[in-house]
C-alpha cells in the first residue's frame, strides 16, 4: 500500500507579509489521513490532496480523496513516482512555478 499526501496553499501577494503571512504560516506540513473503513489490498494506492486557499483565510480546505492504480499516474503534482526493482521511489520536481505564487497573465 501507498499513501500520498498532497498538501497545495494557494496565495497572493496579499499573503506576502504580516497578518497574511502569519495565517499562511499556519497551514499544516502533514494531516492525519482518514483512512478507508474496507480493506485494501497490498497494491492499492490512496491519494489525498488537500487546498488551503488565501480567499478563505486558509481555513476549511478543499479535500480530495481517492484510490490510484499504481502506476497509472507517475507525476502526481511536484511528485514523480517510479518503480525499480519492486521498490518505489517518490521524487520532488520543482517546476518554474512550484513553490512560488501562481501568475496568471
Amino acid at each position: 500500500m501507498l499513501i500520498i499526501q498532497e498538501i497545495i496553499t494557494r496565495w497572493t501577494k496579499e499573503s506576502r507579509g504580516a497578518p497574511g503571512a502569519v495565517l499562511r504560516n499556519q497551514v499544516p506540513e502533514v494531516l492525519s489521513i482518514p483512512m478507508p473503513s474496507d480493506p485494501m489490498k497490498e497494491d492499492t494506492w490512496f491519494y489525498q490532496k488537500v487546498i488551503f486557499d488565501e480567499y478563505k483565510k486558509f481555513k476549511d480546505p478543499f479535500e480530495q480523496l481517492e484510490f490510484i492504480t499504481p502506476f497509472k499516474l507517475t507525476k502526481i503534482g511536484i511528485m514523480e513516482i517510479t518503480e525499480q526493482s519492486g521498490s518505489i521511489t517518490v521524487g520532488i520536481n520543482y517546476g518554474a512555478w512550484d513553490g512560488a505564487p501562481r501568475r496568471d497573465f
